[in-house]
C-alpha cells in the first residue's frame, strides 16, 4: 500500500480498509476514497468520514454525503455543514436541518436560511424563527413574513412588526392588522395607523 498504491486494483485497496483500517495513516486510508469511491461501501465511506474528517479534501467529505445521506450522524452532518458549506447542493444543505434540526446552532440554522431560502419547505423556513428569532437579520425576518405568512403564528408574525417595523411594505403591514389585530399592542397599531394608513379596510359596525 505504502509503496505501490497505484498498482492496487479496486479489490485490493478495499481489502486493505476491511480488515486493517486501524493500522492505516490518514494518506492511507484515503487512497480508496480518492481512487476508487464508486466501490466503497455505506461502512468504509463512514469509516473515513468519522475517523480523518481533517485529512479529507473538500470533494471527498461531499462523498459520503451526497451517496450515503442517511448513514450520517447529527455529529457527521453538521461538520460537513459548517466545514463545506459552500460545496453542499440545495438538497444536501437540506439534509441537516430536515433530520437533525434540533442539532443546528444559530449560525448554522440561519446559513439554510439565507443560502438556499427557495428550496425550504414552509416548516423548515419557520425553524430559525421559531427556535432562533433573536438571531434573524432584517432580511430573514422579511423573507419569512413574505414567502410563507400563512405558517406564521401570531407571535412569529409580530416579531418583523417588533423588531424591524421600518422594514414592512405595505402587504406586510396590511397582513398583520387584518389577519392579527387582536394580537397588536396600542403601540403597534398606532404604527400601523400613522404609516400605512391607505392599507386599511374599512370594517362596519353591526347594530344590535
Amino acid at each position: 500500500m505504502t509503496q505501490y498504491p497505484e498498482s492496487l486494483t479496486p479489490g485490493e485497496a478495499r481489502y486493505l480498509m476491511t480488515q486493517y483500517p486501524e493500522s492505516l495513516t490518514p494518506g492511507e486510508a484515503r487512497y480508496p476514497m480518492t481512487q476508487y469511491p464508486e466501490s466503497l461501501t455505506l461502512w468504509e465511506a463512514g469509516y473515513l468520514m468519522t475517523q480523518y474528517p481533517e485529512s479529507l479534501t473538500l470533494w471527498e467529505a461531499g462523498y459520503p454525503k451526497t451517496q450515503y445521506p442517511e448513514s450520517l450522524t447529527p455529529g457527521e452532518a453538521r461538520y460537513l455543514m459548517t466545514q463545506y458549506p459552500e460545496s453542499l447542493t440545495p438538497g444536501e444543505a437540506r439534509y441537516p436541518m430536515t433530520q437533525y434540526p434540533e442539532s443546528l446552532t444559530p449560525g448554522e440554522a440561519r446559513y439554510l436560511m439565507t443560502q438556499y431560502p427557495e428550496s425550504l419547505t414552509p416548516g423548515e423556513a419557520r425553524y430559525p424563527m421559531t427556535q432562533y428569532p433573536e438571531s434573524l437579520t432584517l432580511w430573514e425576518a422579511e423573507y419569512l413574513m413574505t414567502q410563507y405568512p400563512e405558517s406564521l403564528t401570531q407571535g412569529e408574525a409580530r416579531y418583523p412588526m417588533t423588531q424591524h417595523p421600518e422594514s414592512l411594505t405595505l402587504w406586510e403591514a396590511g397582513y398583520l392588522m387584518t389577519q392579527y389585530p387582536e394580537s397588536l399592542t396600542p403601540g403597534e397599531a398606532r404604527y400601523l395607523m400613522t404609516q400605512y394608513p391607505e392599507s386599511l379596510t374599512p370594517r362596519r359596525h353591526g347594530t344590535r
